[in-house]
């Protein structure tokens, strides 16, 4: 499941997540609930590491980082 949504992703250019979720409901036969709740689980360390890796490298722009932040938590109660 792993090896193939990431081959897909790669192969289009986008996240790994549709295809993780596809899997879960389809070969897991996970409710929506869970499946969504579980690729969010595996999306939680990838991200840690790419903001080490971005912050290690002098990439890190905190304002940027506040202003994400803010836009996504009122777009999530709003939504």
């Amino acid at each position: 499941l792993v090896l193939v949504s990431g081959l897909l992703s790669v192969m289009f250019g986008i996240g790994s997540a549709p295809f993780i979720q596809v899997g879960l409901l389809i070969l897991l036969r996970l409710s929506i609930r869970h499946a969504v709740g579980t690729t969010m689980l595996v999306i939680i360390p990838i991200s840690i590491g790419g903001g080490i890796g971005y912050i290690t490298e002098g990439y890190g722009d905190f304002i940027l980082l506040i202003q994400i932040l803010i836009g996504t938590v009122l777009g999530a109660y709003i939504g």
